[in-house]
């Protein structure tokens, strides 16, 4: 999560002309305005959803942290509702984090291919592709199933 100020404003354009600098330090005041008082900013917009699936990630963290409630089985039947067991529930939140964290590009590579798996090969970006969606849609699935559930 990003702070409120201008976020490492010097380190970033280093060894950068002055009046670029300039430039930018007029959009990265902007940003920090839209950050302290609507809690956003275009740059949380232009890419939401890593956004999304960042702040997913530290909520579900904080979740498991502080969790006291116990999810219900969604596959039991309506009249019996089975509860699991504090371990249980815990299990099913780190696992929502995995899968959230393997939405990304660079997880996913480093898991499938270790640190070198930046290529130009197809094949290479076509399977991690396929990895991310797999994992993006067994989030969403787990979600969705304990939706209602996510409170303490």
């Amino acid at each position: 999560m990003y702070k409120i100020g201008l976020n490492g404003f010097r380190d970033k354009y280093k060894g950068c002309r002055f009046l670029y600098k300039l430039k930018q330090l007029r959009w990265e005041l902007r940003y920090a305005w839209r950050r302290a008082w609507k809690g956003f900013d275009d740059q949380d917009i232009f890419n939401l959803n890593d956004q999304f699936i960042d702040r997913m990630i530290v909520l579900l963290t904080e979740y498991n942290k502080h969790n006291i409630s116990l999810f219900v089985d969604p596959k039991s039947p309506k009249g019996e509702l089975k509860y699991f067991t504090e371990e249980e529930t815990r299990q099913v939140v780190e696992q929502m984090i995995w899968y959230f964290e393997n939405c990304k590009q660079e997880v996913v590579g480093e898991r499938l291919y270790g640190e070198d798996w930046f290529t130009k090969d197809v094949k290479v970006d076509e399977s991690i592709y396929d990895e991310m969606l797999r994992c993006k849609n067994i989030a969403f699935k787990m979600l969705s199933d304990y939706f209602y559930q996510l409170w303490y």
